[in-house]
This record gives C-alpha cells, structure tokens and sequence, in this order.
C-alpha cells in the first residue's frame, strides 16, 4: 500500500544471531508487505548501509526496525549506533530495540532512558514470536509517524496559501505530485495508490478524474462507518476507500476517494480523515466573500 516492503536492519557481530533473525521474519508480511531483512556485523557496517537505501527515501526515513547488540567492535558500539540514528541523523520515526547478551554492560533502564530507543531484551528471549511482534509494532509506529508527518506537512503548505481556492488547489495538486517522486525524480516505493479529494465537481489532483468520480458514486451509496458527529462517514469496500466530510458552518463537503493495493489499516483511515476535515474548512473559508455568513456558501 504505501511501500513496497519494510527494511528491518540486524546489527550483530555474532552470524547466528543474524540468521535466527532471518529465520524469524521468513515470509513474514505486515499490512500486506514483506519484510527485508539487511544485516551488518559492526557499527561501521551499519553505519554504511544507514547512509544508503536505509537512510532516506523521498524525504523520509526509509528504515522501520532496527535491532542493535551493544558489543561488537567496542563495548559500546551498538549504544554509539543507536545515537548516531536518533541524534545525528535525528531519526525518531525508526524503532529501535537493544539486544544484547551482556545486559550487565548496558542496565536496560539507562540505556532506554539516555537513548532514546523503543525496547530492550537480551538474546536468549529472541524467540521468533518475540522479534515478530516487536517487527508488528515497530511497522504500525513507523507507519502512523510516516503518515502523519507527511499529512502536517501537507496542512502547513496548505495554510500557508489559506484564502484563495485557486491557490489551495494548485497546491495540493504539486504536493501529490511531487511527493510521488523523489530528488532525482524517480518514482518513490511507498505511494503506489491512487487518492483523489473532491469538492463538487473539482477532482484533486486532475488526472483520472472520471476514474474518481465513479468510484466516489459507488461508494458513497454505501452506508458505511460514521464518523465525528456520525454526519461523516468512511466507507471501506475490499481495496476501495471513501471519506467522506458532510457540509456543516465549519467545513464543506468534500471527499477522499482512494484506490489502495492492500487494506488501509485503521489508524491510517483517521490521519487521512483529520486531514480532510481540516482541508475542507480552509476551503470553506477561501470560498466566503468578506462579510458574507460561512452558511451562505455551503
């Protein structure tokens, strides 16, 4: 849905530890993408890899799990990384879990307290349920961040052009766009959907704006799940999404429509959906002549 798979990186300078690692996450997916296992054996190598593919992928953070021992070349090589990941690169979004053998080395409440990072546990609980659910919960915590980031981003280019419709719609338009392909202009693996907002007649972005309507027509006509005051809805049927906004004196109505490659995961459907709320009343608001009633427009 919104990438084409989720990199986990092991760092540990022991090969067993790395293969029960992989092991673990054989044919593993979450939200319906496999999870891609990179494996380095030091700081240094990790180190490497984080400047690469896992480093940065459109603008974003592209790695979801990390699991880090604390000795390797040093004795605190793993706590170095783990720095490195938060306060160099200001990664905040990747979960990061400590796995060590020497717990003495590195007492786990310092270490989460001084670190920053999502968990700690040593190598003898690594079972392959254990690093599968903190894989689970690191890819929903990823995801919401992911999400979410990129939806405050969108609202603060979108208040900055506030007042006019012509200039809210030109906007959207490029931050679709452009959010689709990185720096180098390739496309970015992460956005292989469809989504279009739509207020009356006007399809955001333009393209396939038949595509759209149809599929707002069809959905719409389904009941579908309330939401806020219950006159909004989202309607979920197989890969297909509706949000809906109902006109009231703060918002107009206005809708998502979005043609996914795998279910939307719950907490998705709600970013998206406060996302539009607050759209629709910057486009309510850019449409009221000064000193007319906000009702008169609707």
């Amino acid at each position: 849905m919104f990438a084409k798979y989720w990199n986990v990186l092991v760092v540990d300078d022991e090969p067993d530890i790395i293969s029960i690692t992989k092991l673990a996450l054989r044919n593993c997916d979450v939200y319906g993408e496999p999870i891609v296992v990179h494996a380095a054996s030091s700081k240094a190598e990790a180190m490497e890899l984080l400047q690469g593919p896992l480093m940065r992928q459109g603008g974003y953070a592209n790695l979801t799990v990390a699991f880090v021992d604390v000795v390797m070349e040093t004795d605190t090589a793993g706590l170095e990384l783990c720095h490195h990941i938060r306060h160099v690169m200001r990664n905040h979004i990747t979960s990061v879990f400590i796995r060590t053998g020497q717990p003495g080395l590195a007492p786990e409440r310092s270490v989460m307290d001084r670190y920053d990072i999502s968990g700690y546990f040593t190598k003898a609980e690594a079972t392959e349920d254990k690093i599968y659910s903190l894989v689970k919960s690191g890819v929903r915590q990823f995801l919401a961040a992911g999400v979410a980031g990129v939806h405050f981003e969108f609202l603060h280019q979108l208040s900055l052009a506030s007042g006019s419709r012509e200039r809210l719609s030109q906007v959207l338009t490029r931050l679709f766009s452009s959010h689709k392909f990185d720096a180098n202009g390739k496309p970015v693996p992460g956005l292989r959907y469809r989504r279009w907002v739509m207020a009356g007649d006007l399809v955001l972005p333009g393209e396939h704006a038949d595509e759209a309507h149809a599929l707002r027509e069809r959905l719409d006509r389904m009941p579908g799940t309330p939401l806020g005051n219950g006159a909004d809805k989202l309607v979920i049927d197989g890969l297909d999404v509706l949000i809906k906004v109902a006109a009231s004196p703060d918002t107009m109505e206005m809708y998502t429509v979005m043609s996914l490659t795998h279910p939307i995961p719950d907490l998705v459907a709600s970013i998206h959906y406060r996302f539009l709320r607050a759209f629709s009343s910057l486009w309510l608001k850019a449409g009221v002549p000064h000193g007319a009633s906000m009702m008169a427009v609707v």
